[in-house]
């Protein structure tokens, strides 16, 4: 009777699913279901599911009361997959033998090389994300597959939270919670709609609603009047990419389409869904409609306008005369505002036979369509023809034209130009003209045709010789006449190119005991408009917060010297170059030591580190200073006896000591590794006085 179409189909997916919520490495999903409470839980990744297969489950189960206080805590029992020789029947259920097979068929070929790799890595992914499909389908085979708890110990009028684990593993899943004095009835899909065509319908509804509730729906037909229903999807309809935005919809809507085997019969549909717990909830409102016969091919065609002495014009057409006894009437549009305000002209319908009207009513510029309906009310439309009555007098030229940079991307930028529409009754459209200054002749944008807007978007490279891109218009009426040139506007190329920066000079010199010359050359750009001195004391490289301790504006003839008096501490500075569209560079950041003969001597510190490779990272434990009296740790690193460059600064407050067999400890990870490399790490603490201690013996590390 029906053939099925589901557009959009994949069965990929888990990050798809409504009901599972993305959480670290676990996610987790609970609904009260008459005196139970089902908890669905998933892993995000291969590895993680593989972990549970092996390991196991397990729940963290808290007991509220209805004012929020915590009632108890307790831990369920670990959750193993079922056995492979205990599943039962596996043809009963096509997705129950999906995940039996995945889970326990796990031969694989061997493959080399970095296509092998490829090849292993794309079976991993395949392999998990069908699993998780086969658990959103099929809550038996959740249940095998070790992704489903019962909680049958539960009492009325109180709140569960549920988070999943897997044993010996550190990442707990996001919390799912029940209120059990709260219903949560499943909704109905509502908004469905039903459009019909000659030889199929399109089923409609709102799912953004409906998201967290259900996985799938079943789509059921009737031809009784609705008495007897039955489904149409053999297969459920996941939602997933519907081909909404085919129709010119978002994806916010799930869309079906079916054929259908006549025009006589009326059908009703009603669609309900499935939830991730194999719950069905209740049936839509039914929604009902016939098919609908195709147009004849009519082939209308406007074939010639003429204007007459009269100051008529005589409309003549032609169509496919062999369909001409399936025509019921003809109607002539007039346009009065092309391509808007479009009017029949003709007083009454025309006779199916008629092939020529005449227009009394005509204005200068008329743009005609001839409608053909046939004898099943659907009409056929010809092409557009216009007409014109002879003119020789041009439009006005184009008004108020401005023009400014709309849209800036790495080398090109989006020019925007709009002007004052031309009111001219014949008029048609505008040529826009573009040169690269303005005593050259400019060359046309627009010479695959005028345009009828008031708004055109030009392109512009960034880097081009000339400051400026000119811009000027022409109007154009139906006669083919030009008007003379609007005004022409400069629009100004965005300045994307910074000025050059700022150079020191040699090294700092030291006028007297504490104090510091620093010398530059100023920036040799021409659009520079100020500069700023700035400097941020040594050790906090990381830190993009420099301090400005002198600014000047480039008119004011700054001096490329300052006098750094006092220097207590080792600061680095810069010079920074402004320009006027607000682009900066900076000078390269030269160092001022503090004078080291002001520093105490401070007692030499026996540091004791340690690191170990976990994965990609390098884990550093160091100990052996007073933790407590220090204000920060700064850790060095090199790599492959390079320079030894610092890594990071450590404030007291987030030193976080750890006890270990009664020795204070402190943890750094540091991320930014590569395989191959090897890298040595050092350890200094500074005192609130700003005074360091000596530095560790560096720790050589072979990643």
């Amino acid at each position: 009777m029906m053939r099925l179409i589901q557009k959009g189909l994949v069965l990929f997916i888990l990050l798809a699913i409504p009901g599972i919520f993305i959480a670290q490495n676990l996610s987790v999903k609970a609904r009260a279901i008459s005196d139970t409470i089902q908890v669905r839980f998933a892993p995000a990744d291969y590895d993680t599911w593989r972990a549970g297969i092996e390991t196991g489950y397990q729940l963290l189960i808290k007991k509220l009361d209805a004012d929020g206080n915590l009632i108890s805590i307790t831990n369920s029992d670990i959750i193993y997959p079922t056995p492979e020789n205990q599943w039962g029947d596996l043809s009963s259920n096509e997705s129950l033998g999906l995940a039996h097979a995945l889970m326990y068929d796990m031969d694989q070929a061997i493959y080399e090389g970095v296509q092998g790799a490829y090849t292993q890595e794309e079976d991993r992914i395949n392999r998990y994300g069908f699993a998780m499909f086969a658990a959103d389908m099929s809550l038996e085979a959740a249940g095998h597959m070790g992704l489903l708890y019962t909680d049958i110990d539960i009492e009325l009028g109180y709140q569960y939270q549920y988070q999943i684990f897997v044993p010996g593993g550190s990442a707990f899943s996001n919390m799912a919670i029940v209120n059990t004095n709260i219903p949560d009835p499943l909704p109905a899909p509502d908004s469905l709609s039903v459009y019909f065509g000659d030889e199929e319908f399109t089923l409609l509804w709102y799912k953004v609603n409906l998201e967290s509730y259900y996985t799938s729906y079943v789509v059921e037909y009737s031809t009784d009047g609705g008495n007897t229903f039955q489904a149409m999807n053999e297969n459920p309809l996941i939602n997933l990419e519907t081909g909404a935005e085919e129709e010119g919809l978002n994806n916010d809507f799930m869309i079906y389409r079916d054929s259908i085997d006549n025009h006589i019969e009326e059908y009703q549909f009603r669609v309900k869904g499935k939830s991730l717990f194999g719950e069905e909830g209740p049936y839509s409102e039914v929604v009902s409609g016939k098919g609908q016969p195709r147009p004849f091919p009519l082939i209308p065609l406007i074939t010639e306008v003429l204007e007459m002495e009269d100051s008529s014009f005589k409309i003549d057409w032609s169509l496919n005369e062999d369909y001409a006894d399936s025509i019921s009437h003809i109607n002539i549009w007039r346009y009065l505002n092309y391509p808007d305000d479009p009017i029949i002209i003709n007083p009454v319908p025309l006779d199916k036979t008629a092939r020529t009207f005449s227009d009394y009513t005509a204005g200068d510029v008329n743009h005609y369509r001839l409608e053909v309906i046939d004898i099943n009310d659907n009409p056929v439309f010809s092409p557009i023809a216009l007409a014109q009555r002879i003119d020789s007098i041009p439009p006005a030229p184009p008004q108020g034209l401005v023009g400014v940079v709309d849209t800036i991307l790495d080398s090109i930028s989006i020019i925007r130009l709009s002007w004052l529409p031309n009111t001219e009754e014949d008029f048609r459209g505008y040529h826009v003209y573009k040169g690269n200054s303005a005593e050259e002749e400019a060359f046309i944008l627009t010479s695959s045709g005028a345009i009828g807007d008031t708004v055109y978007l030009d392109t512009i490279y960034n880097f081009a010789i000339g400051e400026y891109a000119f811009y000027k218009l022409k109007a154009v009426d139906f006669n083919g006449n030009h008007s003379s040139f609007s005004d022409t506007i400069s629009v100004a190329r965005p300045d994307l190119i910074p000025p050059v920066p700022p150079v020191f000079k040699g090294t700092p010199t030291r006028s007297r005991n504490s104090d510091a010359v620093l010398s530059w050359i100023n920036s040799p750009s021409k659009d520079v408009v100020s500069y700023e001195l700035q400097r941020k004391p040594v050790g906090s490289e990381s830190s993009t917060e420099w301090e400005t301790i002198m600014t000047r504006d480039a008119g004011q003839e700054m001096r490329g010297e300052y006098l750094a008096e006092e220097i207590t501490s080792t600061y680095w500075y810069r010079v920074v170059a402004t320009d006027d569209a607000g682009l900066q560079s900076a000078s390269d950041s030269i160092k001022v030591k503090e004078d080291i003969t002001q520093r105490a001597i401070m007692p030499t510190v026996g540091f004791n580190v340690q690191a170990k490779v976990i994965k990609d990272k390098v884990v550093i434990k160091y100990s052996g200073f007073d933790w407590e009296t220090i204000s920060n740790v700064v850790i060095y690193k090199s790599t492959n006896d390079g320079p030894i460059r610092s890594l990071a600064r450590i404030e007291k407050a987030d030193l976080d000591p750890v006890n270990e067999n009664g020795q204070v400890l402190f943890y750094y990870e540091d991320n930014y590794c590569k395989e191959g490399n090897s890298y040595q790490y050092f350890i200094q603490a500074c005192y609130p006085s700003g005074n360091y201690t000596n530095t560790s013996e560096g720790l050589l590390v072979e990643f």
